[in-house]
């Protein structure tokens, strides 16, 4: 009997939404409107413009080296470096998230993070716990303080600020989510809920009218069971009938839901069911009565909330929270059968160049389809990190912006995934339609390999993310392996952009001078300005090393503008002792000629100076003679109708196009040495140099020969014309003391001996 009056489950079965037993209500609550006490879960509160970071480090310098990174990202930092302080300034500023080191000098993190929570205004804020070890320990501890993430030190503030700033919107969105929650529980609880009944001495079930409607019954008379399970979805209805014999082994209440469809209209809908019977002295059913309710709503915001937090909301592929889950359940699988872990974190080479020049809108565009050719790429049999929540497994993942990452397991060797990585350059690098336009895209991708890199999600991709920085250094459109020494060489640049933050407050800037030669009589018509860096803390600094980090971070602007003013400053400074009119070259990097305003500072530093306008000379690689940006070359014909001499830098190693002299305002151009060096013994050199000559000759344009450390050289060069020279057989590049002493004592440069 009872088998016959139980279409219902009571336990979760694979593959089906399954939800908790409500806890009997059968009416509708009065509901009257009221206001929500501070502090209970309601609508979210409203983000401010700058989310405020509370920053708490043992070490104040760290925290100094950090805000450059963090406010950058957008935040407001707070920074403290006691508990005690810590402790005042959350109750009072109240901030979006903090960042708390685990040992402070007055109290332990750990501990602290625990009391804040306890607070009601730190009960939900987003909490990372710094430490000094990544040890089994220091995790326990941080997920027993109720920390939201962990982190090792020393900070690796680049990525931390993409993390703290992921960690926001999840923070936002969880709060959004839970709101919705809310509501939806309070909808559900004033909602009417349909009801039947059934009396075991008939074994027909009575359905309420509201039952009948919400199960879409053709005849709501009917109350045969086979009534009912005709209702359900027929991919449900094995294990709704599973669920009825189970139920009557049983003798239990029970709460189910599963899909129907309707024989009225075909429509699918969720629904629950929740009953109780009682039982005679045999253990037989007397009368069974039951509740029914539509949840299809629920079931589908539930859906909608699972996706929100899993799913990149552009790409609809798997988020960062998603891909800490993959790389969880693929780790320690592929451990235990020796296998590989891959994670190929990549990026679009310049793509904030595309979405500038096009608009965000396009750069989404250009994100999913770059995201579509990735997805091709992965079809071709790669092995992938399989997961119950996906219909499909998915070895792909979307960070935020132009970031994915690919992740590959059951490797067997790493030829495999060096393979894997080419074949994703081949195949979406190349050309894409951007609104009207055709643009060429590449990529480049850092790969970090479990076991050896990391065999834990988050470290695996940091370490991934590590080798991609290494491969933006060296140029871009490939891939790298990360390893230890990438490591040590991404963390020795985050050394030297921390330095350069503080070099010119802490006056480590310097100028050098090198005198540059009139070409016929061997004087001294004028020189270039050179920067030099020694760091209280690396020592000195060579410039190869800190000028593509400085372009990198951004500091060029500031950099570069104290090395124009200081110049200009110390020429005129020289010409009013009566040393000479001397002209001044300074060197310029494509970057500050796209900055907007950069003709204006440069007007700027020569009227400060007094210096006039025909006497400074910028000099500009190639890459500005070939460059197509309208920033650029407004800036350039700007400073041009400024009276500012251009002049183009190591001519001829790089991907000059003699035809764009004719159209480029240059007032002059510099051989580069390697031509120079070879001039005396090899025809070659000689040959293009003269050429160089002849052409800049008749362009009316000013040759400069560098690198000149023979008197054969010199006297080689005076033979073909060369209007000036530079380099070591005249001098050395000298602190401004030591060039002005040269300069007053009268003497002209000579031969000496060759720095380094």
């Amino acid at each position: 009997m009872i088998a016959k009056l139980l279409p219902f489950r009571s336990e979760p079965a694979e593959g089906l939404c399954h939800r908790e037993a409500p806890s009997g209500r059968t009416g509708i609550r009065s509901f009257a409107p009221r206001r929500l006490p501070a502090g209970e879960p309601g609508l979210p509160s409203l983000p401010r413009q700058r989310p405020i970071l509370l920053l708490a480090d043992r070490e104040p310098a760290a925290l100094l080296a950090a805000c450059r990174h963090l406010e950058q990202a957008g935040f407001e930092v707070r920074r403290t470096s006691t508990a005690a302080e810590t402790a005042t300034l959350f109750s009072t500023v109240r901030p979006d998230l903090a960042v708390i080191d685990s040992a402070l000098p007055d109290g332990d993190g750990f501990e602290l993070c625990k009391a804040i929570r306890r607070t009601p205004e730190g009960r939900e804020t987003p909490l990372v716990i710094a430490a000094d070890a990544e040890d089994y320990e220091s995790v326990r501890k941080s997920q027993d303080a109720g920390a939201s993430d962990f982190v090792l030190r020393p900070i690796n503030w680049l990525i931390l600020s993409r993390r703290l700033s992921n960690l926001m919107e999840a923070d936002h969105s969880r709060r959004r989510l839970r709101a919705s929650r809310a509501m939806l529980r309070e909808a559900e609880e004033a909602a009417g809920l349909a009801s039947w009944s059934c009396d075991s001495s008939t074994g027909r079930i009575e359905w309420s009218p509201e039952a009948a409607t919400f199960l879409g019954l053709e005849d709501p008379t009917d109350g045969r069971p086979e009534a009912f399970l005709a209702a359900v979805h027929p991919d449900d209805r094995p294990f709704v009938e599973a669920e009825i014999r189970s139920a009557a082994r049983e003798r239990r209440p029970f709460a189910a839901e599963h899909r129907i469809r309707r024989p009225s209209d075909g429509t699918v809908r969720f629904i629950r069911h929740c009953a109780d019977f009682s039982l005679d002295d045999d253990g037989e059913a007397l009368w069974l009565r039951g509740i029914v309710q539509d949840v299809t709503e629920k079931v589908r915001a539930e859906e909608q909330i699972w996706r929100l937090s899993n799913l990149d909301g552009l790409t609809g592929l798997p988020n960062r929270a998603m891909l800490q889950h993959l790389l969880g359940y693929a780790l320690p699988r592929a451990a235990h059968a020796g296998r590989l872990v891959a994670a190929l974190f990549l990026d679009i080479d310049r793509f904030e160049e595309i979405n500038e020049r096009h608009g965000p809108a396009e750069g989404d565009k250009l994100i999913v389809e770059v995201a579509d050719r990735l997805e091709q790429c992965l079809r071709r049999g790669d092995p992938v990190a399989p997961s119950p929540h996906f219909e499909r497994a998915d070895s792909l993942a979307r960070l935020s912006g132009d970031e994915f990452v690919v992740v590959l397991t059951d490797v067997e060797v790493v030829d495999d995934i060096a393979r894997v990585a080419q074949r994703i350059l081949d195949g979406v690098s190349g050309s894409y339609r951007v609104g009207s336009a055709e643009v060429f895209i590449g990529v480049s991708i850092g790969i970090a390999v479990s076991p050896q890199d990391g065999d834990e999600p988050g470290l695996l991709i940091q370490h991934a993310q590590t080798a991609l920085f290494q491969v933006k250094r060296l140029g871009r459109g490939s891939y790298r392996f990360y390893s230890e020494t990438v490591n040590d060489e991404v963390a020795a640049r985050v050394d030297i952009e921390t330095g350069l933050h503080r070099a010119l407050e802490r006056n480590e800037l310097s100028l050098s001078y090198q005198p540059i030669m009139d070409g016929k009589s061997g004087a001294v018509s004028g020189f270039e300005a050179l920067l030099r860096w020694t760091s209280s803390s690396l020592g000195a600094v060579p410039p190869a090393r800190f000028i593509p980090v400085a372009e990198e971070s951004g500091l060029i602007f500031r950099i570069g503008e104290w090395v124009l003013r200081t110049a200009c400053r110390q020429a005129e400074a020289w010409a009013e002792e009566g040393l000479g009119s001397l002209d001044v070259a300074v060197n310029v990097s494509t970057l500050q000629l796209g900055h907007a305003g950069f003709a204006d500072v440069v007007r700027d530093a020569l009227r400060q100076a007094g210096l006039p306008p025909e006497r400074l000379s910028l000099e500009i690689t190639e890459s500005a003679l070939l460059a197509h940006d309208e920033k650029t070359v407004a800036c350039l014909s700007d400073l041009k109708k400024s009276g500012v001499r251009l002049v183009i830098d190591d001519f001829g190693t790089g991907y000059s196009a003699l035809q764009y002299l004719r159209n480029f305002p240059a007032d002059g151009l510099k051989i580069d040495r390697s031509f120079v060096d070879g001039i005396v013994r090899n025809p070659g050199d000689t040959a293009i140099v003269s050429a160089l000559i002849a052409m800049s000759r008749g362009l009316s344009i000013t040759v400069v020969a560098e690198g000149v450390e023979t008197e054969e050289q010199f006297r080689h060069l005076q033979s073909l014309g060369c209007d000036q020279v530079q380099g070591f057989l005249f001098s050395r590049p000298l602190p401004a003391e030591e060039f002005r002493t040269m300069l007053s004592s009268g003497a002209s440069p000579g031969v000496t001996e060759a720095a380094v």
